[in-house]
């Protein structure tokens, strides 16, 4: 059963992420993580046609929405087995959303960081040659250097693949 599949069921059955993790898989973290983000408010879909043309997902704070656009995707909007990229891409999204908490209320667009110092924290979690290469793709696409600092951080979140501390961070900044 895939992940959201599997949320459709708990959220119908009224079943929610439970305190204890022990022995839960990888996947179930990434489940109880789209789990919390729908109890945030936000909608949280998958592969949805003329959405996904391009890139690998974003964010719409106004949309109250994460779209997830699987990289093994076919034509139309079936939802394949998640890959380790899909599941950073659900990471990094969400560490949009958890940012959009940070400055006045959650869903309006205003970003601002999680981390005290999120120089130090992007420098502990990428190498150096990925930072470079965000800074110049985001460079040559016209972002300042607030959006680019923004975006290192959603970086480093994913690459840091803890989803149970992203859901304690909804709970803590987005609810």
């Amino acid at each position: 059963m895939n992940i959201f599949k599997t949320l459709f069921v708990a959220l119908t059955v009224g079943v929610i992420a439970t305190p204890s993790y022990a022995n839960v898989s990888n996947h179930d973290h990434h489940l109880q993580l789209a789990i919390a983000l729908r109890r945030a408010g936000l909608k949280v879909r998958v592969n949805v046609p003329g959405e996904c043309d391009t890139g690998y997902g974003y964010y719409n704070s106004k949309k109250h929405l994460i779209m997830i656009c699987q990289t093994d995707r076919r034509a139309g909007n079936a939802e394949v087995a998640w890959s380790e990229e899909d599941y950073d891409t659900l990471r990094h999204e969400a560490h949009h959303f958890i940012q959009d908490c940070m400055v006045s209320s959650n869903h309006d667009g205003v970003l601002g960081h999680v981390y005290t110092d999120p120089t130090a924290f992007i420098e502990n979690m990428m190498h150096e040659e990925d930072i470079r290469g965000i800074v110049k793709q985001y460079r040559e696409n016209g972002a300042d250097d607030e959006t680019i600092m923004l975006e290192l951080e959603a970086f480093s979140v994913g690459s840091l693949n803890d989803p149970l501390e992203q859901v304690r961070d909804i709970e803590k900044y987005c609810m």
